[in-house]
């Protein structure tokens, strides 16, 4: 009897612990499904952020006037051959061709050799030879203040200028620069250079903006160069290449 009565007892302890591990599988299971259906809620309001943020996007994009200022002028790359540096005026929206370069004679020519580290990665293996591109009527139309297509701004809101400096890109005392850009707004590119020091690049009518690539659209944390007259933090600037 005694032998009888310990099997049912251990028969009924090992009934009420599976009992207990399938309570606490289920109550695990209905926890995951809450976790999962929250997750679900809060991919699908993700989603529609994005959506409306995309929409966004493109109602500015399409937004963007490209009609060129018969007024305003720019430079672009000019010469033919490897390290051609020279320049030549035309109205906006007129960019002309793009212009093949070596690209270590280049940079080195208009930023010198102290920044060679940072343009060094852009160089082709096996080939300096690159294109320079002017950049696009989106981001001249952003600099002259006339789209809000283009434009980053910083939380520390805009700087005054409210469309392209009026300075001469002729001779005088000029120095170079290394940075990211931290906004695109109306007569100004902002950049942080190595050390996180902030610079404001001051964009005229003569400035010389180019990329290394196509219609490029300056963006925030794209790795610019550029030469011109500085007075403390701000350049008005001569030349400014894009490499991306």
């Amino acid at each position: 009897m005694d032998r009888q009565y310990s099997i049912c007892s251990q028969s009924s302890g090992a009934l009420t612990n599976a009992q207990n591990e399938l309570q606490a599988a289920n109550l695990k299971l209905e926890t995951e499904n809450r976790f999962l259906s929250e997750a679900r809620a809060k991919l699908s309001g993700a989603q529609a952020e994005k959506d409306a943020a995309d929409a966004e996007v493109n109602r500015i994009l399409n937004s963007v006037s490209t009609a060129p200022s018969a007024s305003t002028t720019i430079r672009i790359t000019g010469g033919a051959g490897a390290g051609a540096a020279g320049s030549t005026s035309i109205t906006v929206g007129n960019f002309g061709a793009p212009v093949t370069v070596n690209i270590v004679d280049y940079m080195t020519r208009n930023y010198g050799q102290s920044y060679s580290r940072y343009w060094q990665p852009y160089v082709r293996v096996g080939s300096p030879v690159t294109v320079m591109y002017p950049v696009s009527q989106t981001t001249w139309s952003a600099l002259r203040g006339s789209s809000s297509g283009g434009v980053f701004l910083p939380r520390s809101g805009r700087l005054s200028a409210s469309g392209l400096g009026s300075f001469s890109c002729g001779a005088g005392a000029v120095s170079s620069g290394y940075g990211r850009i931290t906004s695109v707004q109306p007569g100004y590119f902002t950049v942080q250079g190595p050390s996180r020091e902030v610079y404001n690049l001051r964009v005229g009518s003569c400035s010389r903006l180019e990329a290394n690539r196509p219609e490029y659209v300056a963006s925030v944390y794209d790795n610019v160069f550029w030469r011109g007259s500085r007075s403390g933090n701000e350049f008005e600037v001569h030349d400014l290449t894009c490499l991306n």
